[in-house]
């Protein structure tokens, strides 16, 4: 029987955390959904905080403890008691446009809970092959998690000249947290998702100095970069208002390759006006723009979500997504 995995929740209160952008490093979590943009305050990830540890949380985080447990893999409380699920498709070698690339760069199954008066409104996005995709949505389907009408918001491709080829399914259901981990570790199961976390590692890059440029939020995954801006708006989804570690921040995943370069996977949360203005700008400075659809069916105001990717000098990547950027009501800081 293989060995179980150690559990451990890292609790990263508002009150108790108060980082700088330029403090920012959090271990063993994914790509998606970290910027957590406070109106008041520039409120970030930590990195190996021992106080967060299981046995100093009381109340909310015992609940989400469990939660974890379920998927027996460490999760991260973010600032806004969000709790993030972060499991990277590290099965996967996958090459874009022919550049290999880390799991981090944007093939992370990433699941967000968030408390919402007695219940708990959860979003999913799970990285599957596409012979696992329909295995995945019958397990889902299954569990007749309520609401059913949103349980498959969308299946998409995010990425162009992929192998292999992967899907993205992106949901959202609302009831109890345990109950709702349960139902989704079950269906996850019918596909080959490795239920582990992944280590910071060291990028290679300047990493304060892209993500000062791009003004956003920036954390370290598996030598990945990732730096994630915040809208303006308020943001709700089924009635209800998300924070933005919530899956509804912009993303810009950063890994070095040779000579110098790097590779970035942009993912873009855009109003409809937005949209061409950002893909104009994004395709004048050579990015590849590859996808741009919703996640959510019932997100308001409306939002679509725009991948691009390019590779080439860092810093000079760093300054054509704030170029793109700057034609949108982001929340840089």
């Amino acid at each position: 029987m293989k060995q179980r995995r150690g559990i451990r929740v890292k609790a990263m209160r508002d009150k108790d955390i108060q980082l700088t952008r330029r403090g920012v490093l959090l271990a063993g979590t994914g790509a998606f959904g970290l910027a957590a943009l406070a109106s008041q305050a520039t409120t970030a990830f930590a990195h190996n905080s021992e106080q967060s540890a299981i046995s100093g949380m009381q109340g909310t985080d015992q609940e989400w403890k469990a939660v974890a447990s379920v998927f027996n893999v460490e999760g991260t409380i973010v600032p806004g008691g969000v709790l993030l699920i972060e499991l990277p498709r590290i099965d996967l070698h996958p090459t874009v446009f022919g550049v290999a690339v880390k799991p981090a760069i944007g093939f992370v199954t990433q699941i967000a809970f968030q408390h919402i008066a007695e219940q708990t409104i959860v979003k999913y996005q799970m990285v599957l092959l596409d012979s696992e995709v329909n295995p995945v949505l019958t397990a889902l389907f299954a569990q007749n998690l309520q609401p059913r009408t949103t349980n498959f918001n969308a299946l998409q491709n995010h990425f162009l000249e992929l192998q292999p080829q992967v899907k993205f399914l992106h949901g959202t259901t609302i009831g109890d947290a345990v109950t709702i981990a349960k139902a989704l570790r079950t269906a996850l199961s019918q596909s080959k998702q490795p239920f582990q976390s992944s280590s910071p590692g060291t990028t290679g890059l300047a990493n304060q100095q892209i993500a000062s440029i791009i003004g956003g939020m920036e954390k370290i995954s598996d030598s990945v970069l990732s730096v994630a801006v915040a809208r303006n708006e308020t943001i709700c989804e089924l009635g209800h208002v998300l924070k933005p570690t919530m899956q509804v921040s912009s993303m810009f995943n950063f890994q070095a390759i040779a000579n110098g370069r790097a590779a970035v996977h942009g993912e873009c949360i855009l109003l409809p006006s937005e949209v061409d203005a950002v893909a104009r700008t994004l395709r004048k400075h050579s990015f590849e723009v590859m996808a741009v659809h919703n996640h959510e069916l019932f997100i308001r105001p409306l939002f679509y979500y725009l991948h691009s990717f390019s590779t080439g000098e860092p810093l000079t990547l760093a300054q054509y997504i704030r170029d793109a950027l700057n034609q949108t009501n982001s929340r840089f800081v």
